[in-house]
């Protein structure tokens, strides 16, 4: 009977309560990165992750930002697909499982969609994050420092860090989907472009970049358009005077520290996926 349950399905039944279930299943790492991903309020996403990540370190953290963060995002349709695109790209598989979705659909359903769940570049700052080393951290920090003249606090995270960088718009990426800001992206490339391991991860970065604000602005061309159309439809109505003809045509809807103070913070020395 199970097995005849679609993907679409599958994620519906994920309720409130599922992420209140399962929130105790995540490491204090894994909050961290699934709260960068999701949370498109960096300040916000910023304050609670270092508040959050001072907790972890007495062992007695609380995960309820995630649940905080399902809250105020149930609101939106697509919460439940963000939140497990989330998941699928941390590779927390077994809580994937356990809210009983199959991930094999779901790796499908997000490689075959043009829908976007959570931010592609943010994806991909994941993935940078997952081959960063304390060793190249702290040379990143060091190149902040002196080449930008930027100091970074709480700085025992990857993803915090980037989360900084954001706040502090050295690099920008659009929040919704129809912003009106560009994401830039050459500062941080040229940072990222200094570390010869990091090189590839740039480039694809920074194509990315390219790619998204085409897709933004094609997207905002196109509701722009729409919405105009329809202006001057219905200006035209208002202005005529309207016999029984005129509504023949129906209406289309629109569609729309320390080394080893760092060493235990990192993906990449943790030898983590």
């Amino acid at each position: 009977m199970q097995r005849n349950i679609t993907l679409e399905m599958q994620v519906e039944n994920i309720s409130l309560e599922t992420v209140l279930m399962v929130q105790k299943d995540f490491d204090a790492s894994e909050v961290i990165s699934i709260i960068f991903l999701l949370d498109e309020n960096h300040g916000r996403a910023l304050e609670n992750l270092i508040a959050f990540q001072r907790m972890s370190k007495t062992g007695s953290y609380s995960a309820n930002i995630l649940l905080d963060w399902a809250i105020e995002a149930s609101e939106r349709l697509t919460w439940k697909w963000e939140f497990v695109d989330a998941l699928l790209t941390c590779q927390i598989l077994s809580v994937i499982k356990k809210i009983g979705v199959s991930i094999p659909a779901l790796k499908n359903h997000l490689l075959s969609s043009q829908r976007r769940y959570v931010h592609p570049i943010k994806k991909h700052i994941f993935k940078i994050c997952e081959n960063i080393d304390s060793i190249i951290y702290l040379k990143l920090i060091k190149i902040l420092r002196e080449d930008y003249k930027i100091i970074l606090t709480d700085h025992e995270n990857c993803e915090i860090l980037f989360l900084q960088l954001m706040y502090k718009k050295f690099f920008t990426i659009s929040l919704g989907n129809y912003s009106n800001v560009d994401d830039s992206v050459d500062k941080i490339v040229n940072v990222l472009d200094q570390i010869q391991t990091l090189r590839e991860l740039s480039t694809e970065m920074k194509y990315l970049f390219a790619i998204n604000n085409i897709d933004r602005k094609n997207e905002s061309y196109t509701q722009k358009s729409n919405f105009e159309h329809r202006e001057n439809r219905e200006k035209t109505y208002e202005e005529q005077e309207l016999g029984a003809d005129d509504f023949d045509d129906t209406y289309k809807l629109l569609n729309q520290l320390t080394l080893e103070d760092l060493n235990s913070h990192f993906k990449a020395d943790n030898g983590k996926k």
